[in-house]
C-alpha cells in the first residue's frame, strides 16, 4: 500500500515517515505513564481540554482491541528566511504554534481517512487538540467535535523523544529564543490483529511533500 500524504506547508518542506510494530511491545518499549503524565499535571490543557489528561476512561480497556500500531512520523524543515525573519520571542512562539498546527491538522485528517480503510482502526494525535478556539471542557461540557477529536500519545504517557530518535533517528528540537530547524511530530494509527497485513512485507513507508 502507498502512503500518499501530500501536506501543504508554505515555510519548509515535510516528510513523512511510518514503522508498523506489535502494539504490545510498542508500550513495553514507549509507554511509562508514571513518569510522563505528571509534566500533563503541569500544562494548562489538563482538565481543560478533552484530548489530555485525565483521561474520562481506562486506557487499558481503551487498548484492549489493538494488536498493532503504525507510528507516523512528521520531519518539518523550515525555511531558513522563516527562522531568520521571527526575531522576536512573540514572533518565534506565534510562527512556530503556525507551523507546528498546520502539519498537525493535516496529518490528523489523513489518518482519519485512514481510519476508513481499515475497519476498527483509532487514530492518536500529538499533543493537546486544536480544533476549537476553547474546549467545552473547561466549562464542564462535552466534546463539540466527537468525530474529529483524537487523543494524543502524550495523553496515554509514550515518550514521544524516545519514538522519534530510535523509530526515526530524529532528535526533537524546540523552539527557545529562535525557531528550530526542524519540528516533529509523532502520530499513530492503531489497529485490530493482521489488519497490517494489507501494506504488505515491506516495514518502513515514507513520502515527501515539497511547499
Amino acid at each position: 500500500m502507498k502512503l500518499d500524504l501530500p501536506i501543504e506547508l508554505e515555510d519548509g518542506t515535510v516528510e513523512i515517515a511510518t514503522k508498523k510494530m506489535d502494539f504490545a511491545a510498542f508500550c513495553r518499549l514507549y509507554q511509562d505513564r508514571e513518569r510522563f503524565l505528571p509534566y500533563c499535571r503541569e500544562c494548562p490543557n489538563y482538565g481543560t481540554v478533552w484530548s489530555c489528561p485525565p483521561l474520562p476512561f481506562d486506557s487499558g480497556e481503551y487498548f484492549r482491541p489493538y494488536r498493532e500500531i503504525l507510528v507516523f512520523c512528521a520531519r518539518i524543515t523550515l525555511n531558513p528566511l522563516v527562522i531568520e525573519r521571527a526575531d522576536t520571542p512573540e514572533l518565534v512562539k506565534k510562527k512556530g504554534y503556525e507551523i507546528v498546527i498546520r502539519v498537525k491538522k493535516q496529518l490528523e485528517d489523513h489518518l482519519r481517512k485512514m481510519e476508513e480503510e481499515f475497519p476498527h482502526s483509532h487514530s492518536l494525535s500529538s499533543g493537546g487538540c486544536n480544533r476549537c478556539c476553547r474546549c467545552a471542557r473547561a466549562k464542564g461540557d462535552p466534546c463539540r467535535k466527537p468525530a474529529i477529536m483524537r487523543y494524543s500519545l502524550d495523553a496515554f504517557g509514550f515518550d514521544l523523544t524516545s519514538i522519534a530518535k530510535d523509530l526515526f533517528g530524529y532528535d526533537i528540537e524546540w523552539c527557545r529564543d529562535r525557531l528550530p530547524a526542524h519540528f516533529t511530530l509523532i502520530h499513530a494509527l492503531l489497529l485490530p490483529a493482521g489488519s497490517l497485513n494489507f501494506l504488505g512485507n515491506q516495514q518502513d513507508f515514507s513520502r515527501k511533500a515539497r511547499m
